[in-house]
C-alpha cells in the first residue's frame, strides 16, 4: 500500500482474504474489519495510558491503574513465553483484566470511586477491541 492510498480499499487490496486477527493502530481503514478480528496495537495503547496517567486528580489515578493492569497482562505473558504459565491460565487472568481495563475506561473512574472522577474526555479513545488471546 503507498502513503498515497490509505483508503478502505487499499487496506483490503493488501490484505486479501486475511484470515487472522489484525493488529491495528486507529486509522478509520481498518474499521471494515469486525471488532472480532481486530486488536489494538498494544503500544499505542502504553502511550495513552501513559497521557491520562500524567493528568492530575482521579485522572491520573485511573492512568495509573491502566498502567498497573498493563504490567500485569505482559507479565503473565512473559510467563506463558518463558513456559512457567499455561496458556489456559493466561487466558483466564488476561480476561479478568481486560474487564478490569474495560471498566476502567467506561466508567472513567477508580472501581469503588465516588461520582464520574476527571478523566479525560478523550479516554475513550484507548477502548475498542482489546484481544488478549
Amino acid at each position: 500500500m503507498s502513503p498515497s492510498s490509505r483508503s478502505t480499499a487499499a487496506a483490503k487490496e493488501l490484505l486479501g482474504d486475511f484470515a487472522g486477527v489484525l493488529i491495528t493502530d486507529r486509522w478509520s481503514a481498518y474499521s471494515a474489519w469486525s471488532l472480532a478480528r481486530r486488536q489494538l496495537c498494544w503500544a499505542h495503547l502504553l502511550r495513552d495510558f501513559n497521557f491520562i496517567a500524567e493528568s492530575k486528580g482521579t485522572a491520573g489515578q485511573v492512568g495509573r491503574a491502566l498502567l498497573r493492569l498493563h504490567k500485569k497482562l505482559f507479565r503473565c505473558w512473559h510467563r506463558v513465553r518463558d513456559g512457567t504459565m499455561a496458556r489456559e491460565v493466561f487466558k483466564k487472568k488476561a480476561a479478568a483484566i481486560r474487564v478490569d481495563i474495560e471498566l476502567l475506561l467506561k466508567r472513567r473512574r477508580l472501581p469503588g470511586a465516588q461520582g464520574r472522577g476527571d478523566v479525560p474526555r478523550n479516554s475513550e479513545r484507548v477502548s475498542g477491541p482489546l484481544d488478549l488471546r
